[in-house]
């Protein structure tokens, strides 16, 4: 993996942490579920049935007792996939879901389904193949667009990193550097600390339809491996 292209993946997670903390409410490309059109509608629906483990989960965020993955017991992601679309608890019975009071409060408490007038409704974004295509190219393209003018800094950072002998954490480190350091300052996106207060957690939790063809990264571990 050359440098332009780790730095384009490192960009272009960045810019997705930030839609994903501006659609942490179910709104999408500035618009509620309600108001999209009848044929994205139909796109999003077809994540119903979907399991958890075939979407690519993300959570930036800080938490006290319980993370925000540790609501998702028994079938609750199913239910989660269900109200995308807002509905009532009889759309679960429509669609031959099994539930109980507990599981809704559950996912209530952990803000990750909010409940109104009768009506539940998904809190946390979970994105159908379409708006995963459709994000990603955006991301991209954004990443594109801006490498020229980093592109001088970031190869510097680089060339330290490789001086002090960790080039095999390169994309963990400046990963880390871009996202933890430079990004989350409160000014060009919002800490988890200074998120909204879901329940237990702060922060960013979100779905894609499906997985990246590279590694999983994050910043939250190590090892002798050039991703990690």
């Amino acid at each position: 993996m050359n440098k332009k292209t780790i730095i384009t993946i490192l960009l272009t997670l960045v810019t997705m942490t930030g839609q994903a903390q501006t659609t942490q409410k179910g709104i999408i490309n500035g618009h509620s579920f309600n108001e999209l059109p009848a044929s994205i509608k139909q796109r999003v629906s077809s994540i119903i049935g979907r399991p958890y483990k075939a979407f690519d989960t993300s959570a930036f965020c800080v938490y006290k007792k319980f993370h925000p993955s540790q609501y998702l017991t028994d079938n609750n992601w199913d239910i989660l996939c269900a109200f995308v679309q807002p509905g009532t608890s009889a759309k679960l019975d429509s669609l031959g879901i099994n539930y109980n009071k507990s599981q809704l409060r559950l996912l209530e408490v952990g803000d990750l389904l909010s409940f109104d007038n009768g009506m539940y409704s998904t809190s946390m974004p979970i994105f159908g193949k379409y708006e995963t295509d459709a994000i990603r190219k955006q991301s991209k393209e954004f990443a594109d667009s801006i490498f020229p003018t980093i592109e001088p800094e970031i190869l510097k950072l680089i060339s330290n990193i490789e001086k002090l002998a960790y080039s095999q954490y390169t994309y963990s480190l400046v990963f880390s550097y871009l996202l933890d350091d430079y990004i989350w300052d409160n000014e060009r996106l919002a800490s988890p600390k200074d998120c909204e207060e879901h329940g237990t957690w702060r922060g960013a939790y979100w779905a894609m339809f499906d997985s990246r063809e590279h590694v999983k990264i994050g910043t939250n571990g190590y090892g002798p491996v050039k991703q990690n």
